[in-house]
């Protein structure tokens, strides 16, 4: 792409905007890249990018990947470097389950789409400036969700909801998007059902769901039944005006899963995550061999055969995942930032307040306990203001 970025695979192609996943050459971080077809004119392109540049500017937080750079390929055309390192979007993650034959656990189903409405509800809470208007993304579909390998997710293409007829052309759209009326934020509500329902086939049905979605059952299917109706009524059959808000749509779905008996679980969609989106080869930049991890964190493989069970050492287990995940996040092996000693103690003793030195020292003898087991060419020591701990630099991770 340039001498700084190499693409290194295509997550979408479709309508006038081209995803790709990227590293940085400098730092080996993964990114992702937005540019524009060249079918449109260098204007439109310069007006989209811009949209979008802006709106992820506003937006970088939980779930949504702030910009890191914007620059041209070698054919001219600009890109939006987001930070982000996502290996796989949603729509390539259901094409993958399909050929396994593997859906969407309803607990995960559910999870997943609790903290879609979560990181839109962020957004949309963000402060407006004078001229600024609320940011959305219009138009939600299953390439708008991007996976990294450590089991978040994350959401793209805000600021391009003035944009989606020439972009999803055959997407359900809310009537003030297609009449190019102002947006406000329960335009999202509309995107949300809409992506709710155009995901339906690549869901596990919860038995009474089932029923009450087609036919038969007893009382509890028939309140579902009206649930269902009602949300749908009041989402796509009333003025923009009266929609009701993210939070209460999401009140909708709670409700409907209580009666279903599904519950949310937001560990269970993080594993089934892990599980099924591509892990990026570790082997490349794997000087020091590769470490096999238990995605559970259960046992741990030494580049030699060696396994090392972590079962019923809880405390080194959530240090272990912690520091794997900080690794799998910025995708860097050789400069990996550490991990501060109060995210390690937060990780390793949840719900714990611990003083600053009694951090220190406990994050200390639990990392000298898992050295002494065998971890020892695992971890690295960081020293400084800015130290802690990481995945020592030149090892590989491989989740199995």
């Amino acid at each position: 792409m340039t001498s700084r970025y190499e693409t290194t695979g295509v997550l979408s192609e479709r309508g006038f905007l081209r995803t790709h996943t990227l590293v940085d050459t400098s730092t080996h971080a993964r990114r992702v890249g937005v540019s524009t077809a060249e079918y449109l004119p260098r204007d439109e392109r310069a007006e989209r990018l811009g949209a979008l540049r802006a709106a992820h500017a506003r937006a970088a937080g939980d779930g949504v990947p702030g910009v890191v750079d914007t620059i041209d390929d070698v054919a001219g055309r600009s890109v939006v470097v987001l930070e982000s390192a996502a290996v796989i979007d949603g729509a390539g993650l259901i094409t993958r389950l399909d050929a396994k034959g593997v859906r969407f656990p309803p607990e995960v189903a559910s999870a997943l789409l609790e903290r879609v409405a979560a990181i839109l509800m962020r957004v949309h809470a963000l402060p407006t400036g004078p001229g600024e208007s609320p940011i959305v993304l219009g138009v939600l579909e299953p390439r708008n969700v991007l996976f990294p390998a450590d089991g978040r997710l994350e959401l793209v293409g805000f600021g391009l909801a003035p944009f989606a007829l020439d972009n999803c052309p055959m997407v359900p759209v809310a009537p003030e998007l297609a009449m190019q009326r102002r947006l406000t934020p329960k335009v999202d509500v509309f995107a949300t059902f809409c992506f709710a329902q155009s995901v339906a086939r690549s869901l596990e049905f919860a038995p009474r769901l089932r029923r009450a979605h087609f036919g038969g059952g007893g009382p509890v299917e028939a309140r579902m039944r009206a649930l269902i109706e009602n949300g749908n009524r009041a989402v796509w059959g009333v003025p923009p005006e009266l929609r009701p808000s993210m939070e209460l749509g999401a009140s909708m779905w709670r409700q409907l899963w209580k009666l279903s008996g599904i519950k949310p679980d937001p560990l269970a969609l993080r594993q089934f995550l892990l599980a099924h989106v591509p892990q990026p080869d570790a082997r490349a930049d794997a000087a020091l061999g590769v470490w096999r991890v238990a995605r559970d964190g259960a046992f741990v493989e030494a580049p030699d055969g060696h396994r090392i069970d972590l079962r019923s050492r809880h405390v080194g287990r959530r240090i272990l995942l912690r520091l794997v995940e900080a690794r799998c996040e910025s995708g860097v092996t050789d400069r990996a930032a550490p991990v501060d000693v109060w995210r390690l103690a937060d990780a390793a003793w949840p719900g714990e307040r611990i003083v600053a030195t009694a951090a220190t020292n406990r994050v200390y003898v639990a990392i000298s306990r898992m050295r002494a087991i065998g971890l020892g060419e695992l971890i690295d020591h960081v020293g400084g203001d800015a130290g802690g701990y990481r995945v020592r630099p030149g090892v590989g991770i491989e989740f199995v």
